[in-house]
């Protein structure tokens, strides 16, 4: 089972599993529930039948936070104006929204730490 999910799913029958709560990723502010770019956890039904068809909310998977070497290397290039080697960075799996912390290897001997602050598109 995926992390992020309700530990007691219902069986419905052999092939189909419902799952109760889901990790979202609010895609605008909701009243009563929190901001742009948060992340939380929700009961299925509300997403699918109020979150989604509003398009007030992204389900929370990989993809949606996938952060890899290169989005930090161009990054680096458009503010700093630096050209990184991509194999030289080494960026952390990033399964949720929140803060990592990625090294990139500028001498054999020193290694830059950059604090990542990943929010939801």
């Amino acid at each position: 089972m995926q992390s992020g999910y309700a530990a007691h799913p219902v069986k419905i029958d052999s092939a189909v599993l419902i799952m109760l709560y889901g990790h979202v990723i609010l895609i605008e502010d909701v009243e009563e529930l929190g901001r742009k770019g948060d992340s939380l956890k929700v009961r299925a039904g509300f997403y699918r039948n109020f979150l989604l068809p509003k398009g007030k909310a992204q389900l929370l998977t990989p993809e949606v936070l996938n952060v890899t070497a290169q989005d930090l290397v161009d990054i680096i290039k458009s503010q700093l104006n630096r050209d990184v080697d991509k194999r030289l960075v080494t960026v952390p799996e990033i399964r949720e929204v929140g803060e990592y912390v990625a090294e990139i290897k500028l001498h054999p001997d020193v290694t830059a730490r950059v604090r990542l602050n990943v929010f939801a598109k």
